[in-house]
């Protein structure tokens, strides 16, 4: 216990002997029974019993300023080693309020002792009881601490009623050498509001990115802006960092400043290089309330960009306007046919205008120099309020609009009940399209009746390659019994046309096989299609029979054959399904490993990835798999890291590999190599030195605390690295030293002197215990 807070203890005593034996005469005339409460529940926070501290500090919050009798309790509740005791004696403080004044010296103690949660509690009780004039206070915005420091500044921005002496210490915190203190006085100020718009408005000068993206943040969230400020926002919306141009956007769009300039500004964030830029227009607009519509001719010109980037950016903030961005629909229809494979920006920009657009959407897909699939998918996200549109269109004497309304309805999950009887009409339709629009749709509908479920078995001999192929994958998803499917799909496996083969074989993947009969007659007749002309035959079957697991073992040999396909795509989808079976063998092992030589990256990603489920250890493809560590591709080295750590054997070759793996850029990785080191428990401690020093990124720290506890053990060559973290301000950084200091053993005999005077110095008693075990774990 500190020495404050036992100069305190006889003021406590003397408090507490008060109000135990006072006359009923002194007693407040309140409710006596209330200060012989707060008597009884100070007297518990000093009891033994751990249950009887926690429930008194809980009642203690309850009674808010009643509770100002047990302040002297309270305080000394700081001091207890239960987290649950130390947040509501600190909470309790906090409610009683400035009356509990001189309580302030002892939180702020604690912003050097707690963890974060308890920092910023501490913080916040400080806030509560006292004023930016605290002598405590002020001192802790100078300590050598920087996380003091942060603790202090960030009780200041809880003091708005004081806002005039928090001020200064704040603006000085934006200088502060230490980033995180920085970035805590900025976001106080910003809590500050209206009272700190001078301050936030200097501290825009700040070179610290995350100091101006903070507090152009807090601008944005004011009623006003000076001219000043919004003259300084103006000139940040060209900032070099991202998150400064952002915020600076969204701070001037609702401010005064002329509304074509703003228009200006928002139409070239829309194409900024930076996602989050582009991001922030979309709440600039929101911003501008009805004004926004003069945003939208703008946008369009950016449509007719030959920039990709421009035109998805574009598009993106015109989604966001809903229908207000109706004007810009041939345009963004125009837009469409130019995006690239797997953009969505202007589908979804097209489906957020809802039911008015349908129609024009339906006539534009017509068009055979329009891109109709783009467009039924944005009909069908448009969702329930496209469905009678698309009903009325299926009606209409115009056979290309019908076949486009059957195809909207086909990409909607599922497909509207309601369409399923005038879908079922189009069926009989002379136009090829509409009968294969329409049993596509159907087919995606769920339950059909049995004569909709007849004429779709009879269109799967239809004279059009499309309509067959459409009608073999309805049957296969509507009808229940599987073995009536059979026939359908086994005849379709031989039609001429390389699409029908296909969607022959991807019916075997939605069909219910569930009997073993029928699961093997099933493997069999895709085995022939492994042998397909047809590359997409090819990997469909391997795709689908990996589906069937272990049913499907008997067609390992084609697909393991399949592995040296010419389609990079069919050997993907073979090592895929082979290692769905889950069959560990050398000679499977190997035949992955193979595939490691190929130049396809995502064949080399499913090869590592089958490797880790199904290889089986060997140092010679352990060997194969090593310099896929150091590739390009994030995936592939996360891959590659649990693979070395599966297929090694011998873990003094691994663990060097493992732990340069450590140092990799992205967290994936390094995490991975963490969890791998755990599962090779005390074989890897030899890593302990450097996953101590990961304790200081913060996104690091959970990933290493796992391994550190898998490992539970650590040797001398670690000892350096332990002594500096004895002192770390990170609490768990402190623990983990004190424990494998312990565990090394004499071997640890130079940490002593350190852990000595820890130990003589430390206020907790757990600490000094924990000091104590380790020192006695290095002499004996």
């Amino acid at each position: 216990m500190s020495r404050h807070r036992l100069e305190r203890m006889p003021t406590f005593f003397c408090c507490l002997f008060a109000i135990c034996f006072a006359p009923a005469s002194l007693v407040a005339q309140d409710d006596p029974s209330t200060e012989d409460r707060v008597a009884q529940l100070a007297a518990d926070l000093s009891n033994v019993d751990l249950k009887t501290r926690r429930d008194a500090a809980y009642e203690l919050v309850k009674l808010g300023h009643e509770a100002l009798p047990a302040l002297d309790a309270l305080i000394t509740g700081l001091d207890d080693r239960d987290e649950q005791v130390w947040m509501q004696s600190a909470m309790a403080i906090a409610r009683i309020g400035p009356d509990a004044a001189r309580a302030a010296e002892a939180l702020v103690e604690d912003f050097s002792q707690r963890d974060q949660q308890q920092r910023y509690r501490a913080a916040w009780a400080v806030s509560r009881i006292t004023t930016a004039g605290n002598d405590s206070l002020i001192q802790a915005t100078q300590s050598d601490s920087s996380q003091v420091r942060v603790c202090a500044l960030d009780a200041l921005g809880w003091m708005a009623e004081d806002a005039s002496d928090s001020l200064p210490l704040l603006a000085n915190g934006l200088t502060d050498p230490d980033e995180r203190v920085r970035r805590q006085a900025a976001e106080s100020l910003v809590r500050l509001g209206d009272a700190a718009v001078d301050a936030m408005t200097q501290g825009l000068q700040s070179e610290d990115d995350d100091v101006r993206a903070t507090l152009a943040q807090g601008l944005a969230r004011l009623d006003e802006i000076t001219p000043s400020t919004r003259d300084r926002l103006i000139e940040l919306t060209s900032d070099e960092s991202p998150s400064v141009r952002a915020a600076a956007l969204i701070a001037l769009a609702s401010s005064d400043l002329d509304l074509a300039k703003r228009i200006d500004l928002i139409s070239a964030a829309a194409v900024d290089d930076d996602h989050a830029v582009r991001s922030a227009v979309v709440l600039a607009l929101r911003k501008l309330g009805d004004d926004a519509d003069d945003a939208v001719a703008s946008l369009i010109a950016l449509l007719n960009s030959d920039d990709e980037t421009h035109r998805a950016s574009a598009a993106f903030a015109l989604g966001s306007m809903g229908q207000r961005a109706m004007p810009a629909t041939d345009a963004l229809i125009a837009a469409l046919d130019r995006q690239s494979e797997g953009k969505t920006e202007i589908v979804e920009a097209l489906s957020r205008m809802g039911g008015p657009v349908v129609l024009k959407l339906l006539r534009a897909s017509t068009d055979p120099d329009q891109p109709s699939g783009r467009l039924a998918i944005a009909i069908s996200r448009i969702g329930p309020t496209a469905v009678p549109h698309l009903i009325n269109a299926l009606q209409e004497p115009d056979e290309t609009l019908r076949v486009s309304a059957a195809r909207a309805l086909a990409e909607m999950e599922p497909v509207p009940r309601t369409a399923i009887e005038p879908l079922a009409k189009c069926l009989h339709a002379e136009h090829p399209s509409l009968r294969a629009a329409a049993a596509r749709a159907l087919g995606m509908a769920g339950r059909l009746d049995d004569a909709q479920r007849e004429t779709l078995a009879q269109l799967t001999s239809d004279p059009d390659s499309d309509v067959r192929g459409q009608a073999v994958l309805a049957i296969a998803r509507v009808t229940s019994d599987a073995k009536a499917v059979m026939p359908f799909l086994s005849a379709a496996l031989t039609d001429n046309e390389p699409a029908v083969r296909e969607n022959a074989v991807k019916g075997f993947a939605e069909a219910d096989f569930g009997s073993d009969e029928l699961k093997t007659q099933s493997v069999q007749l895709l085995m022939t299609a492994l042998d397909d002309q047809d590359a997409d035959v090819r990997r469909y079957a391997a795709m689908t029979l990996g589906g069937f697991g272990k049913s499907a073992e008997p067609a390992l040999p084609p697909l393991q054959r399949l592995l040296d396909d010419d389609d990079m795509s069919v050997v993907a989808a073979s090592i895929s399904s082979i290692a769905s079976m889950d069959v560990q063998s050398p000679e499977i092992t190997s035949a992955l490993a193979g595939c490691l030589t190929r130049s396809n990256a995502d064949v080399v990603q499913q090869s590592l990835q089958a490797l880790l489920a199904v290889g089986v250890p060997s140092p010679e493809i352990a060997r194969l798999v090593e310099p896929w560590i150091t590739d390009e591709s994030e995936a592939i080295r996360s891959a590659a890291v649990q693979c070395i750590a599966r297929l090694q054997p011998d873990a003094s070759t691994s663990v060097p590999v493992l732990i340069a793996a450590l140092s990799d850029k992205s967290k994936e990785v390094r995490h991975g190599a963490a969890r791998a080191l755990g599962e090779l428990h005390e074989q890897a401690k030899a890593a302990v030195p450097v996953l101590f020093t990961m304790f200081d990124n913060e996104e690091d720290e959970d990933a290493v605390r796992g391994a550190l506890r898998a490992i539970d053990a650590a040797g001398p060559d670690a000892v350096p690295v332990l002594v500096k973290g004895l002192e770390s301000e990170n609490r768990r950084m402190r623990y983990y030293a004190i424990f494998l200091l312990g565990k090394i053993g004499p071997e640890a005999k130079e940490a002593l002197p350190v852990l000595k005077r820890l130990r003589d110095e430390a206020d907790s008693t757990r600490y000094k215990e924990s000091y104590q075990k380790t020192i006695d774990s290095i002499e004996n």
